[in-house]
């Protein structure tokens, strides 16, 4: 991750003016996409510790199990390390078979608890992982609603000035109207400009 990141952050930087003449197309909608994309990334990796924790924190326990020598003190903190080592794994299954290894010296759990420490674990990892991957098509489908406002703004831009062709004369006010009709096309390539910064932020 903190390589994609990096990644990201080097190709932004070689294109800093660029990106921030995009951005200004459309503030608000642009500043939300990248406001909501640094906390998905703040969110991935804060779960990704949160594995990393709880990884540490079983690193712990089988530590201990296969010394066969843990005392209640022991035990009892890592019990009490499951609300916020391993909160992953904090069920009451996973709390009785940290308390047997003071009398076992091993976890000792059933089948069913092993099942039920699993399902618990995946479905918080699943939980994690799928507020990311909502954010994520949020920031796209906020990229799609630039595109079809700018797409929406560039037909009216398009349909005022083919009107204003209408009123092309002869001579100096000819002159004058297609002048204006060149200028009236600045609209609709600022429209371009809002549906492709915004396509481009959300994805």
């Amino acid at each position: 991750m903190i390589g994609v990141i990096t990644g990201v952050l080097f190709i932004v930087g070689g294109s800093v003016e660029q990106l921030e003449q995009n951005f200004r197309t459309n503030v608000a909608l642009n500043g939300a996409i990248i406001g909501m994309m640094i906390f998905a990334i703040i969110k991935a990796f804060f779960g990704n510790y949160k594995l990393w924790r709880t990884a540490k924190f079983m690193g712990d326990i089988d530590a201990l199990a296969e010394r066969g020598d843990a005392s209640e003190q022991e035990v009892t903190d890592l019990v009490e390390g499951l609300e916020n080592r391993g909160e992953l794994l904090n069920i009451k299954n996973m709390a009785n078979a940290i308390e047997n290894i003071a009398e076992f010296g091993c976890l000792n759990f059933s089948d069913r608890d092993a099942m039920l420490i699993k399902s618990k674990f995946g479905y918080r990892v699943r939980n994690e992982r799928g507020a990311v991957d909502f954010i994520s098509g949020i920031l796209v489908m906020m990229g799609l609603l630039g595109t079809f406002l700018g797409l929406l703004k560039t037909i009216d831009a398009v349909g005022a000035a083919l009107g204003s062709m209408g009123s092309l004369g002869s001579g100096e006010a000819g002159e004058d109207a297609m002048g204006g009709f060149i200028t009236s096309l600045a609209a609709p390539l600022q429209g371009m400009g809002l549906a492709f910064s915004s396509s481009l932020f959300g994805l």
